[in-house]
């Protein structure tokens, strides 16, 4: 599960760096809003992978030091 996690998370990433490029590219002013609503919802993915990620490291380091 964690490994499939840090993929994902890895993906989302990339999304968001190409979804900066265009909105930093972009002459329309719909498009950059457009842009900047799908960057919003990512970032708010990202932060919800980190923190399921580091519980998840959490919960295996605690298991680790119980055996």
């Amino acid at each position: 599960m964690l490994e499939y996690l840090k993929k994902l998370l890895a993906k989302r990433n990339a999304k968001l760096n190409e979804l900066k490029k265009r909105n930093s590219e972009s002459e329309d002013l719909n498009e950059v809003r457009s842009l900047g609503i799908e960057i919003s919802e990512i970032t708010e993915e990202i932060r919800g992978l980190e923190a399921q990620i580091a519980d998840l490291e959490a919960a295996e380091n605690n298991d680790e030091g119980t055996e």
